[in-house]
């Protein structure tokens, strides 16, 4: 009987647990989204920008 007791709380505290780990990693993947989104963004215009400048500042260069 006491056995029976101790295993039952023993299973509702690791399922608690694993409710709350869940729970964090949803908020960790719903803020990854809100600030990786727009860093990878912000990433992919400085690349573009990048490349796009690269052969006209080359050819500015040879201009003068």
């Amino acid at each position: 009987m006491i056995q029976d007791t101790l295993g039952n709380r023993l299973l509702a505290l690791a399922d608690i647990l694993i409710k709350g780990v869940s729970f964090l990693l949803v908020l960790f993947l719903i803020l990854l989204m809100i600030i990786g989104a727009p860093m990878t963004m912000l990433g992919g215009v400085a690349m573009l920008t990048a490349v796009i400048n690269w052969p006209l500042m080359a050819y500015r260069q040879r201009r003068r």
